[in-house]
């Protein structure tokens, strides 16, 4: 219910965009809640297709050439989402990528999605930056730690409770004090309702 009057608000927002095509971008930290909202975003919406940035997690193979301290979000490959899906983007042409495979830990099938749709991004580190740029509209879901924390452990089991705190929060923190995509949004949305 919470977010479906959220959705109208963002359906309120893409009118004023006075745009053909629109790219979206949702962000948040991990169990905030923003593939439950891109979803119900895009069920009401015609013409637009979702990225996932966990499908640009990088295979082991790349992430063992760097440390989780090379930089914020760096197991993510932002730059293959810049190069393969937003610059195809703004220049209207056929968007092609690769979706990262979590069970086999690679790159798997080819995705494609025609030119002249709208496309909505969801995933932290979505609209970093380097990224921000290209987004019609950035929305940010906030949420608090300890229930992120508590989402993340049901969905990824408890042997996961301290990656979670000691990795994935950590680096998210810094994600936050150094990008501050919370400020860059347009939209912020309430995470703690779903």
């Amino acid at each position: 219910m919470y977010y479906s009057f959220q959705v109208k608000k963002v359906l309120r927002e893409i009118i004023k965009l006075n745009k053909n095509i629109w790219l979206i971008g949702i962000d948040g930290c991990g169990g905030s809640g923003k593939t439950t909202f891109a979803l119900e975003l895009l069920k009401n919406l015609s013409g637009a297709y979702l990225v996932h940035m966990d499908d640009f997690y990088k295979p082991k193979k790349l992430r063992k050439e760097q440390n989780q301290n090379s930089g914020v979000g760096s197991f993510f490959d932002w730059k293959r989402l810049e190069e393969e899906v937003l610059k195809p983007y703004r220049v209207n042409r056929k968007i092609n990528f690769r979706k990262y495979d979590w069970g086999l830990d690679s790159l798997s099938d080819w995705i494609s999605i025609p030119s002249g749709f709208n496309i909505i991004i969801e995933g932290v580190y979505s609209t970093r930056k380097e990224l921000a740029g290209y987004y019609d509209l950035k929305i940010w879901i906030e949420c608090k730690k300890k229930t992120r924390l508590q989402r993340g452990i049901e969905r990824d089991r408890l042997n996961m409770k301290e990656y979670w705190e000691k990795v994935w929060m950590k680096q998210e923190d810094e994600y936050l004090i150094n990008h501050k995509p919370d400020l860059a949004a347009e939209i912020i949305i309430n995470g703690n309702t779903i």
